[in-house]
């Protein structure tokens, strides 16, 4: 595959992988200023379903582009701070969404369906909270990592 082409499946990723994580956070916080279960359930359904579509894809696509690149430059064995600080970014950010905010989102999701209609259960609350840390965590390593890998500080 071409550079240019692996640049732009990398560039790509970087947009659905970063992106999916910021909308999922403003999707849940939204929902939950109305705390109702029927809007909430509606909100985590959506943010599962773009889980599936975009933050995975956007990940598996900056593993192929991103390593295509990186094997571009010839198995050197020492890579720039920039560089490496950013892998270690996206794998952070990767890591926090899929031990961390899935199983969570499962749980509350569980939660509400537990919870019929009306407020929001007090199940929800703690794992709720955990869940807001987390995609805070993984949406500014993400953001971190793509600026490392735009701005390339020193390199």
């Amino acid at each position: 595959m071409s550079y240019a082409a692996l640049k732009l499946l990398h560039v790509v990723g970087a947009v659905l992988f970063l992106g999916s994580l910021l909308l999922c956070g403003w999707w849940k916080r939204r929902a939950e200023r109305d705390a109702s279960v029927a809007v909430v359930t509606f909100a985590l359904d959506t943010i599962a379903a773009a889980d599936t579509r975009f933050t995975a894809s956007g990940a598996l696509l900056l593993l192929i582009g991103g390593g295509g690149l990186l094997a571009s430059f010839g198995g050197e064995t020492v890579t720039p701070a920039w560089l490496s600080g950013g892998i270690l970014l996206f794998l952070l950010a990767a890591l926090a969404w899929a031990v961390g905010l899935l199983p969570l989102q499962r749980q509350l999701r569980r939660a509400l369906r537990d919870a019929g209609q009306g407020a929001l259960p007090e199940a929800y609350h703690r794992p709720g909270r955990y869940w807001t840390w987390t995609s805070n965590a993984a949406t500014l390593a993400a953001f971190a990592g793509l600026l490392l890998m735009v701005l390339r500080p020193g390199g």
